[in-house]
């Protein structure tokens, strides 16, 4: 009713509600995540390593929960599959969880990073192949 110009709106609490959310969960405050098992879920962050699917960010990592508030609340799910890594063995697509997507697309990203070329478009389908 009073913020019809904003995209994102952050609140604490509504741990029942039915809104994605973002649980930050600290071990030395409860046993376990209070949100695990709610489908609005859309990651947790924390300070301690959490058994869940979803996807889990360290506390001090605020660039992945802005890419998460991003990718599957502003820009939507489109979005994210569109940005979504895909790793094939021998013309065979892989099924990788989220977590493992997440690490090896960062892990490409920080050696990208490093590479110092000219005007490339650093926002480009990147290619990655090697034999083992």
């Amino acid at each position: 009713l009073y913020m019809t110009d904003l995209d994102v709106v952050i609140t604490e609490g509504y741990k029942t509600g039915k809104l994605p959310k973002i649980e930050v969960y600290r071990d030395s405050v409860a046993e376990r995540p209070a949100c695990l098992n709610d489908h609005a879920l859309l990651a947790i962050v924390s300070d301690k390593a959490v058994d869940t699917k979803r996807p889990t960010l360290d506390i001090n990592d605020f660039k992945g929960v802005a890419d998460i508030i991003e990718n599957k609340i502003i820009k939507g799910p489109k979005a994210e599959r569109a940005r979504r890594l895909e790793l094939s063995l021998n013309g065979k697509n892989l099924k990788l969880s989220d977590e493992t997507a997440k690490r090896l697309k960062k892990a490409v990203e920080e050696v990208l990073a490093g590479v110092e070329e000219g005007d490339e478009d650093k926002n480009g389908l990147i290619e990655l192949r090697f034999q083992r």
